[in-house]
């Protein structure tokens, strides 16, 4: 491996909602912190969220996976089965995508978020994933696509892992496999664009319902909160997931803006005393960053949502609801629960990065 050619960084994140472009926002700001240019790989409403965060960064159009969910979490397994294909295909294309940009970019590093044809043989490449073991009903299965997924991570230079080695750690067994152990792994600690905060006994909002994800489960969320829009007894907000579009509506006690960004989602998130959302791992880093009490609801059949929001469930900061059983009075049962504080966990920082660059700069992996 070659030391780094230039300071310059591609960073590419998966479009399965927006969490994986919102948990490269500290990691791209790290970047500039130490002088790297940084460039990005998006499109549609990954790209709209970046694009906003950073208005000065350039943007290579990357067509995304566009992998759907059905509207029966039953079928889910089922249903990403059968999108094996486009999914091969997508990480073919991407391989084709890379080499076509490289004829006119040079770049030092390349950092892939869980897309798996984003590497290449002479520029120094990451994979970022917290998932290093795939959450599936069938054990055995489980067991031989740990191996194929490691397979997948030898392709790169080397993997970060956004969580802790030891205890705490917020992913549990995804990011800590048994079977499965590569020293290409370096746990980086968790990713958030927030810090702690001062805490506060005064509140805007009872619940920040901060929604995203793939359709159709996302609408139907959304959907369902704005059902029981006439029970809300207290200003609540509904953020929709969508920096691409503009929403501003109000059905009662319930406020529904499509996004919010920056300083503004986090003032809103300050002044929500509840925080209600699906159970994706950035939502978790960013709400264990700001020590806020979550009420969590696990996309239907995606085992690993599912998995992290029993893990944390009951533990006083978390609770979690089934969507087939959200309610109001699930909501306000829920939040009776909530009592205690995130654990003290190891968060990324820019002088992580710094010792990272460090190590695939000297190191033989």
């Amino acid at each position: 491996m070659s030391h780094f050619t230039t300071k310059k960084v591609l960073i590419v994140p998966l479009d399965w909602g927006l969490g994986h472009a919102t948990r490269c926002i500290p990691l791209i700001r790290s970047f500039k912190d130490i002088g790297w240019e940084v460039e990005i790989g998006a499109e549609g409403a990954v790209a709209a969220l970046l694009k906003g965060e950073f208005p000065e960064i350039k943007i290579h159009r990357i067509t995304g996976y566009r992998i759907t969910y059905g509207e029966n979490g039953r079928y889910f397994l089922w249903k990403m089965f059968i999108q094996i294909p486009r999914l091969l295909s997508a990480i073919y294309a991407e391989r084709r995508w890379l080499k076509r940009l490289l004829k006119k970019e040079s770049y030092g590093l390349l950092v892939s978020d869980n897309r798996y044809g984003l590497y290449h043989s002479t520029i120094p490449s990451v994979l970022l994933t917290h998932q290093l073991r795939i959450q599936l009903p069938i054990k055995w299965f489980e067991n031989i696509l740990e191996v194929l997924h490691a397979g997948l991570i030898k392709r790169f230079t080397v993997c970060w892992v956004p969580d802790s080695l030891g205890e705490p750690n917020l992913a549990g067994r995804l990011s800590h496999p048994v079977e499965v152990q590569s020293r290409k792994n370096r746990y980086v600690g968790l990713l958030s664009r927030y810090s702690p905060p001062t805490q506060t006994n005064s509140f805007k909002y009872e619940f920040c319902f901060l929604i995203s994800g793939p359709e159709p489960q996302r609408g139907m969320l959304i959907q369902a909160i704005k059902s029981m829009a006439h029970e809300f007894t207290s200003a609540s907000i509904l953020l929709c997931g969508q920096p691409d579009v503009e929403i501003r509506e109000q059905m009662g006690d319930l406020f529904i803006r499509s996004h919010a960004k920056g300083e503004e989602l986090l003032r809103i998130i300050q002044q929500s005393k509840y925080v209600v959302g699906r159970s994706g791992y950035t939502t978790m880093m960013e709400m264990a960053a700001l020590q806020k009490k979550c009420i969590f609801i696990p996309t239907p059949g995606q085992t690993e949502q599912e998995y992290l929001a029993e893990l944390h469930n009951g533990n006083g900061y978390a609770a979690a609801i089934q969507q087939d059983s959200f309610s109001y009075q699930s909501l306000h049962i829920a939040k009776q629960s909530l009592v205690g504080n995130w654990p003290n966990y190891q968060f990324f920082s820019t002088q992580n990065l710094k010792e990272l660059l460090d190590l695939l700069e000297t190191e033989v992996l």
